[in-house]
């Protein structure tokens, strides 16, 4: 749990630099280490899912977890719709 948590609070911190930063090449460095520890957040949890020893017991005190780490993921899939839709835009 330690180092989770450590993760968590340098997470929180490269959101907070993220919107405070003003260079884009800054913003970009930091938008993909919190990307990459958004990865190491779903490992941890799946990692913890596949060694649980009663499954409807983790799920059941863990469905809150699975709505923090898919906000995330709902914004990049959100962002690739827009990305279509510009697409589509362009042809027409």
């Amino acid at each position: 749990d330690g180092p989770v948590t450590a993760l968590g609070v340098v997470f929180a911190l490269l959101v907070l630099a993220q919107t405070l930063a003003e260079d884009p090449g800054l913003v970009s460095v930091l938008s993909t280490a919190g990307w990459v520890l958004w990865a190491v957040f779903v490992a941890e949890f799946a990692l913890r899912a596949a060694v649980a020893g009663d499954q409807r017991r983790f799920w059941r005190r863990n469905w809150w977890q699975v709505v923090f780490l898919a906000v995330p993921f709902l914004r990049f899939v959100r962002a690739l719709a827009l990305v279509r839709v510009f697409r589509i835009a362009r042809v027409g």
